[in-house]
């Protein structure tokens, strides 16, 4: 043996060698793939964000769904009438 060589022998005769190397090659396409397609987020409407940043502005970090609708009917008649923020 050398000392500064290192050789391997891969034996693809075993089956359990074969399925680790397939198993190796589908994980780096997947994750090559996961990593290559870009991630489309969905954006919040205006007038949602808007009544969002509202309640958060109020010290409300989750609001139920008739607090929501109240802030969404508060700030599409704001923006109706043109009050600026």
């Amino acid at each position: 043996m050398n000392a500064g060589r290192f050789e391997m022998e891969i034996k693809l005769e075993n089956p359990e060698t074969r399925y680790f190397l397939m198993m190796l090659i589908i994980a780096l396409i997947v994750f090559s793939a996961v990593l290559v397609i870009p991630i489309k987020l969905i954006e919040p409407d205006d007038i949602t964000y808007y009544a969002a940043m509202k309640a958060f502005s109020q010290g409300k970090i989750t609001v139920s769904r008739s607090e929501l609708l109240e802030l969404q009917r508060d700030a599409s008649y704001e923006e109706l009438i043109g009050v600026p923020n």
